[in-house]
């Protein structure tokens, strides 16, 4: 494999803790606090390949700032899945599309107790929960790492009877009612189905359902919306039945391939108010697919949400791991932005795509902004003139007001999420840094080979503050958030 993108798709199990990274450039002296990120690292067992990106199993990284230094520990996420895997040599527990392989009795046991299936392997975002930090995918709960050694400490479990199938891995803070938000779907054995969507209070691990919502198809959501007073479910068509969904460890099928694409349905948008719980919807809109919120928030009497689009769901499969890693691979679709905007009094929802020529996706803000108008939204992206076969190489800044865009790009880099974040005291919505783990696939110049590297770039103009090189590639990692010293 040669030095492009696809070498972040190599596993990597190398562990340091606590090294000093040395950087270029100058930190600014306010950046104080902790960057943690979490990805697949181990994309490989003796089996073989796992299936999908979606699959890795999980590592988190943690770059600590403070007095104008960068020490980085990074640690393989003991998750129940990671150490059956280890000691059976192959996966155990299902993934995305990766499942075990079982007898038929092991497949009917499962079916009877479909909590049995899941290894927790927190693999795509983390959370400060009651002061420790918890690695999440899609379902309930995750693995829970101490926040000075990243070492795992057990997993989450609620106490509470919520239960529940799946949770999105994009839960949000909502710092004036001091709480978390997050969607639930349950599924019950009578074919009962249904969103709940609620919050965690600071101090407690307890879910406080807010509502209630029974729907007549289970939608694949990865995030949800949020204004100062609205959460929004957008319910694309990429949905699955009761039947699939109750069948799928019987008949082995993996958890990613019960979703079918229905644009016939269209999408709908589920509102509920954060207070009462009075609900809005469904509202009824085009068809079209989306990982990723940007941000929710309300205007006179709308509401408009901003999200990162695709045509449909081209892009589940494109994330395989063989097709990533196939000669020419990096055939992405292109997604973009688009605009929802819904009017509160005639329940009519109309949209506008931004449309600046770049791939739009992993959307950040100013996170003082969530929930609120915002002028300046930040992703990674890709020209939409480029070569079939490139992958993410740009980070870029859309100025919502003004309908501008700004890039930052270095040929041979590939950069992960830009995660923002703010200067204390600031008032604009790009005052602040962005801090991004970009793999230089060209290395130092002097034979090195590729390698990661911190990059810290100007919020407002995309200008390089500082990198530093990390001691190997990690491969590419989904999101981060960044914790502010205590």
């Amino acid at each position: 494999m040669g030095t492009d993108f696809r070498v972040g798709f190599q596993s990597l199990s190398e562990q340091v803790r606590d090294i000093r990274l040395e950087p270029s450039g100058r930190l600014p002296s306010w950046l104080e606090g902790s960057l943690v990120r979490v990805g697949g690292a181990i994309l490989e067992t003796d089996a073989g390949p796992l299936e999908h990106w979606f699959d890795g199993y999980a590592m988190a990284h943690r770059f600590r700032f403070g007095g104008g230094s960068i020490r980085y520990t990074n640690s393989i996420v003991q998750s129940p899945a990671y150490t059956a895997m280890c000691e059976a040599g192959r996966p155990r527990y299902n993934e995305f599309l990766t499942v075990p392989r079982r007898s038929l009795w092991a497949r009917f046991l499962v079916t009877l107790h479909p909590a049995t299936a899941s290894g927790h392997n927190g693999l795509v975002n983390v959370l400060d929960l009651d002061g420790t930090l918890v690695t999440q995918t899609e379902e309930p709960g995750g693995p829970r790492l101490d926040p000075d050694t990243l070492e795992t400490v057990g997993v989450l479990g609620y106490p509470d009877d919520l239960g529940g199938l799946m949770d999105t891995a994009h839960p949000v803070r909502d710092a004036r009612r001091r709480c978390v938000w997050n969607l639930l779907t349950q599924v019950s054995m009578t074919g009962a189905l249904h969103y709940v969507p609620y919050r965690i209070d600071d101090g407690s691990l307890t879910r406080v359902p807010l509502a209630r919502y029974r729907t007549d198809r289970v939608a694949y959501m990865h995030s949800f919306g949020t204004s100062d007073n609205y959460f929004v479910i957008a319910e694309w068509p990429f949905v699955a039945s009761f039947f699939r969904l109750a069948t799928m460890a019987l008949t082995g099928r993996p958890y990613g391939r019960n979703y079918q694409w229905k644009p016939d349905l269209g999408t709908r948008f589920i509102l509920f108010h954060k207070d009462t719980g009075e609900l809005i919807g469904p509202l009824e809109t085009d068809a079209a697919f989306s990982f990723h919120h940007a941000n929710a928030y309300e205007d006179g009497n709308d509401l408009v949400i901003d999200a990162s689009v695709y045509a449909d769901v081209k892009i589940v499969d494109a994330l395989q791991l063989a097709a990533l890693r196939r000669p020419g691979g990096g055939d992405l679709p292109f997604s973009w932005l688009r605009r929802y905007r819904i009017d509160l009094r005639t329940r009519r929802v109309t949209h506008t795509d931004v449309d600046n020529g770049a791939m739009f996706e992993m959307p950040q803000l100013n996170p003082q902004s969530r929930g609120f108008p915002c002028q300046q939204l930040y992703g990674y992206s890709f020209p939409r003139s480029g070569p079939a076969d490139q992958f993410i190489n740009q980070i870029i800044k859309i100025d919502m007001e003004a309908e501008t865009s700004a890039i930052w790009h270095e040929d041979g880099s590939f950069p992960g999420e830009p995660v923002f974040v703010p200067r204390p005291g600031g008032t604009r919505d790009d005052d602040g840094v962005l801090l991004s783990v970009v793999l230089n696939g060209k290395g130092n110049g002097s034979g090195s080979g590729p390698r990661s590297e911190l990059v810290v770039l100007d919020a407002a103009s995309l200008e390089e503050h500082a990198r530093a090189p990390l001691p190997f590639v990690v491969p590419y990692e989904f999101h981060g958030q960044f914790f502010r010293a205590a």
